[in-house]
């Protein structure tokens, strides 16, 4: 069966340092309310992924979004996001995302489209350095 992650534990838990996960599944008479599995999950290459914290990600008509920055209205705008797996550190993102996007990463349930926001001096110099994963902070 494929599957869609819907919901994900907002931290690990500490004695598996595993994260529960809830995914949606289409109707199937063999899966029954309740029931655990085991999953294989089958993700890019670490190369094509972007790393965004978790609390970056949230979501919006369904879908898993992030709340990107545009520097040249300081604005901010939902974009949908594929989700390739989840790691300790964050969310490693498949598609919707490339290096050097700034994304908010605190505050997302304050975010509406065309928000005008100000970057933190951390932020700013983040997204002007050309190798630094874009997971910036706003003030």
């Amino acid at each position: 069966l494929e599957g869609k992650v819907r919901e994900v534990a907002g931290s690990a838990d500490p004695q598996s340092r595993t994260f529960a996960v809830r995914v949606s599944l289409p109707n199937d008479p063999r899966v029954l309310l309740g029931m655990t599995a085991n999953v294989r999950a089958t993700v890019g290459s670490k190369a094509e992924l972007v790393s965004i914290p978790l609390t970056a990600m949230t979501e919006k008509d369904g879908k898993q979004i992030v709340w990107t920055v545009d520097r040249a209205s300081d604005t901010v705008h939902p974009r949908p996001i594929k989700v390739a797996n989840f790691t300790a550190d964050g969310v490693a993102v498949a598609d919707g995302l490339k290096q050097g996007d700034v994304v908010v990463a605190a505050g997302t349930q304050f975010m509406t489209e065309n928000l005008k926001v100000k970057l933190s001096s951390d932020a700013q110099q983040s997204a002007s350095a050309e190798d630094v994963a874009s997971t910036s902070s706003l003030r």
